[in-house]
């Protein structure tokens, strides 16, 4: 349903249907818009559905708010492997939310970051999140505002986490 500019509406019709459905797998609502209404609506069908594996919410207009959303969703659904987030507007404090749900979270895989300007308050919480998480593998943090200090933040927490596998940070501020 990608590029369909279906807009929180839709997204609400869409998570009325996966709250019923045990068959997708893949939700991909990238560039549409879904803003914090259709967010909200995904975020609480996620919690009753466990047969999505892959959310992709690319450039959906998500904020802090939806990402919370998304996060607490996160707590109950065990099933999402793969979350693509990137070019939405969650910032560092969404980036926490996100952290939290980690440390406890241990089927997401793969999380994509990107665009979405974390900074080093984000990084930090996401850093910390993966000393303990085990179940992720790869992390896209590119174009993030992560500066030197998250970077080290980020270095300090592979050092623990035996997991990821790939990480990117390119286009950030490293140096």
């Amino acid at each position: 349903v990608t590029s369909n500019k279906i807009g929180p509406e839709g997204a609400e019709a869409l998570a009325e249907t996966l709250k019923d459905n045990k068959s997708v797998e893949l939700i991909n609502l990238s560039r549409n818009y879904i803003g914090r209404d259709g967010t909200k609506a995904l975020a609480d069908a996620l919690k009753v559905n466990q047969s999505v594996r892959q959310i992709d919410f690319q450039d959906s207009d998500i904020d802090v708010v939806g990402a919370k959303e998304l996060a607490e969703a996160l707590k109950i659904n065990k099933s999402v492997k793969d979350i693509n987030v990137t070019s939405n507007k969650i910032g560092p404090e969404g980036a926490e939310a996100l952290a939290e749900t980690l440390k406890d979270n241990k089927s997401v895989e793969l999380i994509n970051l990107s665009r979405n300007y974390i900074g080093r308050d984000g990084t930090k919480a996401l850093a910390d999140a993966l000393k303990v998480n085990q179940s992720v593998r790869q992390i896209d943090f590119q174009d993030s505002d992560i500066d030197v200090v998250g970077a080290k933040e980020l270095a300090e927490a592979l050092k623990i986490n035996k997991s990821v596998k790939d990480i990117n940070v390119t286009s950030n501020k490293i140096g």
